[in-house]
């Protein structure tokens, strides 16, 4: 992919979902997802990328592997952009980080909570919600649920990543 040669990237990722097969570890099946996710994209496949890509991503999480998830979690925004769902992109101008953070503020989460789902440290948690009160002209941490809920934050926290209370 890096080369633009698509061509070659399509047998790449043939070739890693056939070693996926073989060997049938949670790393390679995530890799072999994900960079099929990767192909699709370029191919022009948004809806059968998204498929690949959230296997992916419930495989990271579940690996606790956060650099990946996080990759995908960018190309799943991605694929749902091509698809054309404006609401991929965070409103508010939210980052996306700050978006996945008030989304599992919205969801419940504590702080601690919120910083172990997302694998950062709860001083992380704490420094994105000052920046989101700031951004919204917020003053709490309901008032930022509420603003979460009117714009249906919630649906970027994954149920297999929740710890608290039923799936949104």
């Amino acid at each position: 992919m890096a080369n633009d040669d698509l061509e070659s990237a399509v047998r790449a990722s043939d070739e890693l979902s056939r070693i996926a097969r073989t060997y049938a570890s949670s790393g390679f099946l995530a890799w072999a997802d994900h960079f099929r996710g990767v192909v699709l994209l370029a191919q022009g496949h948004p809806e059968a990328a998204l498929e690949v890509l959230r296997t992916a991503l419930q495989a990271y999480v579940a690996m606790r592997a956060p650099d990946e998830a996080a990759t995908v979690r960018i190309l799943i925004v991605d694929a749902e952009r091509m698809l054309g769902d404006t609401d991929a992109a965070p409103p508010g101008g939210l980052t996306d980080r700050e978006a996945e953070v008030l989304a599992q503020i919205a969801s419940g989460a504590t702080n601690k909570q919120a910083a172990a789902a997302l694998f950062i440290s709860e001083k992380t948690v704490a420094r994105h919600l000052a920046n989101i009160f700031a951004k919204l002209g917020l003053s709490s941490r309901t008032a930022a649920a509420a603003w979460a809920h009117e714009h249906r934050l919630r649906r970027l926290v994954p149920e297999h990543g929740r710890q608290h209370g039923p799936p949104s």
